[in-house]
């Protein structure tokens, strides 16, 4: 299989056996009849919220996908949490919550707090690749595989 990209004026031809088209996702909000209930919605429509998952409507709350939070099930997880406490009369907020971002992928690939883009446009030095004291982590670990651990002797 062969792809033609153009982008920006520059063309690139990639070849390959297979083809993953991901376009990303939509929030799929119109004709459910929010705006009769006094639910806004944001332009890329989602649920519009404060940072305590409330909507415009009182006594509407929302969750997860449909409320703009980032697309992972532990954060809609995390969401219900958030909105199951304020119900009961707490004062929980999305605010500052440290949101991992994974990858489900073998191996997996994840990170919490700032990507290296966002921290190199914030000034902060990256050890990039490294762990906590300043070693990278062993193949085998990163790959799940044993072997490439071991020592060659």
């Amino acid at each position: 299989m062969t792809l033609h990209v153009n982008r920006d004026g520059l063309e690139t031809v990639l070849e390959g056996t297979h083809l993953l088209v991901a376009t990303g996702r939509t929030a799929n909000t119109d004709g459910i009849g929010l705006d009769q209930a006094g639910v806004e919605t944001t332009d890329r429509g989602y649920v519009k919220v404060n940072e305590r998952l409330e909507t415009t409507a009182p006594g509407v709350w929302a969750a997860g996908d449909c409320a703009g939070s980032p697309h992972f099930t532990h954060i809609s997880e995390n969401d219900f949490h958030i909105v199951h406490d304020n119900i009961l009369g707490g004062h929980r907020t999305t605010t500052a919550r440290q949101a991992p971002f994974c990858m489900f992928t073998d191996p997996e690939l994840a990170r919490i707090g700032l990507s290296e883009t966002e921290a190199m446009e914030r000034g902060v030095r990256l050890p990039a690749g490294e762990d906590s004291d300043g070693c990278s982590p062993p193949r085998s670990n990163t790959f799940r595989d044993a072997r490439l651990h071991e020592s060659p002797h």
